[in-house]
């Protein structure tokens, strides 16, 4: 259930049930968060706080390409946000990729740069990382990528190493499962 400001601001049309009442907590909504100052500072806010993406983060490049095409979506409808097109401010954004991804966008960025003499909008940096998360999600790569895998140290004679647990063998000489180590 809601919680917060915006449930008080709509706390009385819960009680009610008449049509008009979903016109009004829309109405109500929209009069308070519905102006474009407030919703362009909740994007950069938002885009400003969020948190460096680890090298093998998969989900976390998801979250975050899914937030730029929001941000792309808002644009139309907040004209302030089309700021995310100047290279300065697409600089801050890149800054949050991991170094393989950054160098992979700097590579795209030079390529529109060589062909148009200008910079790539943020449209096309929302759509090519849309294809880099889509890439890093793949099934075929994700449980290599994915950083919440199982993790086990064992503490040996010369020290300690991590063996990471991705998936079970059976193996042929004992018919046992064991973990592959990595």
């Amino acid at each position: 259930m809601w919680r917060g400001p915006a449930r008080q601001t709509l706390e009385g049309t819960f009680y009610r049930n008449d049509d008009e009442a979903y016109n009004d907590a829309w109405k109500k909504l929209d009069h308070r968060y519905g102006q474009a100052f407030i919703i362009q500072r909740a994007f950069w806010e938002r885009l400003a706080n969020w948190p460096e993406i680890q090298p093998k983060d998969a989900m976390g490049l998801r979250d975050f390409s899914d937030f730029l095409n929001a941000c792309q979506d808002a644009m139309w409808h907040v004209k302030s946000l089309e700021i995310l097109n100047d290279c300065e401010e697409n600089r801050k954004l890149v800054q949050k990729l991991p170094d393989w991804m950054a160098a992979s966008w700097n590579r795209k960025a030079t390529e529109v740069l060589n062909k148009s003499q200008e910079f790539p909008s943020f449209k096309e940096f929302a759509t090519f990382m849309a294809m880099e998360a889509e890439i890093a999600c793949n099934p075929i790569t994700f449980v290599l990528l994915n950083p919440a895998r199982q993790r086990k140290v064992i503490g040996t004679s010369r020290g300690t190493r991590q063996v990471y647990l991705t998936h079970k063998e059976k193996s042929k000489v004992t018919n046992k499962e064991h973990s592959k180590e990595r």
